[in-house]
């Protein structure tokens, strides 16, 4: 929880290959659209 900066659960992040956080609290379409970004890295 210290690491990434949250207190609460749900909370979602998004954190690429190398570990660094990409996004914070995305949901629905939002999360969809990252994700997908992330993949075609």
């Amino acid at each position: 929880m210290q690491q990434y900066q949250f207190s609460g659960i749900p909370f979602i992040i998004l954190i690429d290959r190398d570990g660094k956080i990409v996004a914070k609290n995305l949901r629905g379409e939002a999360l969809v659209k990252a994700i997908d970004n992330q993949l075609k890295k």
